[in-house]
């Protein structure tokens, strides 16, 4: 499934708030936007190499 720019968007956000429990921190001034939307591809690229696993985290709310 290819990833696109508003499945990045959501992913990033999803990432830096469960980092830190911390609701509305990704779009505060200040947010390092472009390393969570780096760890969002990351962690999309690991979650999707396998179906089961992509399947999993789909299961658990994840967007991937």
């Amino acid at each position: 499934m290819k990833l696109t720019h508003d499945k990045l968007e959501a992913l990033a956000r999803q990432l830096c708030e469960a980092s830190v429990e911390d609701e509305g921190r990704y779009d505060r001034k200040g947010c390092k936007r472009a390393h969570w939307r780096k760890k969002a591809i990351e962690f999309h690229k690991r979650a999707t190499a396998m179906p089961l696993r992509a399947a999993l985290y789909r299961a658990c709310g994840w967007v991937v």
